[in-house]
């Protein structure tokens, strides 16, 4: 005789919320925002449908939950490549337009389901995005890798071109697109200064 598991088990608010934000995520992509519901979503996470109201008040409290997770990801790969420990800062910066392109092609079919096919919280985070980049460029030319005199002005340059160009970009086929990112490299670099 075998005793049935329970079909849940208690986990810390942190991890909970993110099995619900991964569940929401799963079905959005597959049915998109419209056809999801919250019992699908508690379904999929193994967890009651109650549960999901306890860390998300609405159907569209959990998408902006995960609409704002997926920025909080794009702004983690600049983060992490501001406080790498290694490489120049023009390094850095050329690794900075390859990882965003690369997060932009891997997160593709996201993105078009979160963001062009379902209603969204008010765009971008451009601020955060923007001031990160800013960072960046302060460092660089405080280390005397950059000839940058306004690092804000700048950084908002940047960002605009770059997310004039980025979805293009992902959807190119990789030898195509690994021209275009070097090409990006080249016009960032001589945007701050350097060859």
């Amino acid at each position: 005789m075998t005793i049935d598991q329970p079909r849940w088990t208690r986990q810390p608010p942190d991890v909970r919320r993110r099995q619900l934000l991964d569940a929401a995520s799963d079905v959005i992509l597959e049915k998109g925002f419209d056809a999801m519901t919250v019992s699908e979503v508690a379904d999929r996470a193994g967890v009651g449908k109650g549960t999901v109201y306890l860390y998300f008040d609405s159907k569209t409290a959990l998408l902006h939950g995960v609409q704002d997770r997926y920025w909080q990801r794009m702004l983690e790969v600049v983060d992490l490549i501001i406080d790498a420990g290694s490489g120049t800062w023009v390094e850095r910066l050329d690794q900075l337009v390859d990882d965003l392109v690369s997060f932009s092609v891997a997160e593709i079919d996201n993105y078009h389901v979160l963001f062009h096919d379902t209603p969204t919280t008010g765009g971008e985070p451009l601020a955060e995005f923007t001031d990160l980049i800013s960072e960046l460029l302060r460092r660089g030319t405080k280390a005397g890798e950059f000839d940058v005199s306004d690092a804000t002005i700048t950084a908002t340059f940047l960002v605009s071109a770059f997310n004039g160009t980025v979805a293009k970009t992902a959807h190119l086929p990789a030898k195509p697109r690994a021209r275009t990112v070097a090409v990006l490299q080249t016009l960032f670099r001589r945007t701050v200064g350097t060859s």
